[in-house]
């Protein structure tokens, strides 16, 4: 976790100091959609597995406080880095996907003052439903069930 930590800062970083003209604000944007979507595989295994993504399939997601926090710690990061990007510089495409994920940041933000975790487990959540899950996932293979072993 301390790893992902420091990965994920090295990154935020990066993207700051790299306000070179040689580098197009499409490409920028591209390349913090692809560090997205690592982080919410890295952060929903079950859901990477499920989509077909290998090295998942021994983990769990994170829900302890510490990784309750660090997530609502990224998605802060994740916006203040989505202000930095100039709207007007994007293709029409990236713009669309750009006001997308604004808005979805913006959202969880919002809802993560909530505290939505400390609800009680209702009728469809929790480890109950475990085997739910693991039934879904696609281990069709040999090569795929030797992962459990």
């Amino acid at each position: 976790m301390k790893n992902l930590l420091q990965s994920l800062l090295l990154f935020f970083l990066f993207i700051s100091f790299t306000g070179s003209s040689s580098i197009d604000e499409n490409e920028k944007f591209l390349s913090f959609l692809e560090q997205e979507w690592q982080w919410e595989l890295a952060q929903n295994p079950v859901y990477a597995t499920k989509m077909g993504v290998k090295g998942f399939e021994t983990q769990w997601r994170d829900d302890s406080l510490k990784g309750i926090k660090l997530r609502e710690a990224h998605i802060q990061n994740s916006f203040v880095e989505l202000k930095k990007f100039d709207l007007n510089s994007l293709n029409q495409n990236k713009s669309i996907e750009f006001k997308a994920l604004y808005q979805l940041t913006q959202t969880a933000l919002n809802i993560s003052k909530y505290n939505r975790y400390l609800f009680p487990f209702n009728h469809r959540g929790g480890v109950q439903l475990a085997h739910e899950a693991v039934e879904s996932l696609p281990l069709n293979t040999a090569e795929g069930l030797q992962v459990l072993d």
